[in-house]
């Protein structure tokens, strides 16, 4: 009575865990030896390369990546091709800019 609830304590735990991780990941990145990332998910997708295959977006803690504040104006959830073929157009269109 009165206690957090498993789901509340897993996610918690979870959150911890993700807290901690990222902190090695920083250690190691300023050791210069490799690069760990930490990575949340940004959201589940429609399905990934193929149908029949879950997939979800991922993105570097405390990045911002341009899919985050992107604004989809009408059709269905985007899929893993709609955001790989959208990657591929912003960066032909960023590389004819220049």
């Amino acid at each position: 009575s009165g206690g957090l609830d498993d789901e509340l304590r897993r996610r918690l735990a979870a959150e911890a865990f993700f807290h901690t991780a990222s902190y090695d990941a920083a250690i190691v990145g300023w050791m210069g030896v490799d690069r760990v990332m930490a990575m949340r998910n940004r959201g589940e997708l429609r399905y990934g390369e193929n149908p029949h295959q879950a997939a979800a977006v991922f993105a570097e803690d405390g990045a911002t990546p341009w899919w985050v504040e992107a604004i989809q104006h009408q059709g269905k959830e985007m899929s893993f091709n709609n955001y790989a073929d959208t990657e591929a157009a912003w960066r032909l269109a960023a590389e004819l800019g220049d």
